[in-house]
C-alpha cells in the first residue's frame, strides 16, 4: 500500500479535494462498493479514516484511478474470485 500512497495520480486527486492519499483510496473503495476496514493505532489517522464521508469523488476522479490500474489488495468470498 505505501506505493499507492505516493502515486502521483492519487496525490493530485487528494490535493483537489484537500484530502490525504489514504482518504482518496478509502473513498474510492467505498464508491466502488467495497467493504473497507482501515487499520491504524495512530489517533490522528483513525480520525482521518472517518473523514471520508464529507466528499465524493466525481466520475473523472473514479475513471482516473481506474485507468491508473491501481491494484488494491482485496479479499472476496465470491466463488468466481481467484483465491490468493
Amino acid at each position: 500500500v505505501p506505493e499507492l500512497l505516493t502515486n502521483s495520480n492519487v496525490i493530485e486527486i487528494g490535493e483537489k479535494h484537500k484530502k490525504t492519499p489514504a482518504q482518496v483510496l478509502l473513498r474510492h473503495s467505498l464508491q466502488k462498493g467495497l467493504v473497507v476496514i482501515p487499520k491504524s493505532t495512530n489517533p490522528a489517522r483513525v480520525r482521518q479514516n472517518f473523514e471520508i464521508f464529507d466528499f465524493e469523488l466525481d466520475d473523472e476522479d473514479m475513471d482516473s484511478l481506474s485507468v491508473s490500474r491501481i491494484i488494491l489488495n482485496t479479499r472476496s468470498n465470491n466463488a468466481q474470485a481467484s483465491m490468493e
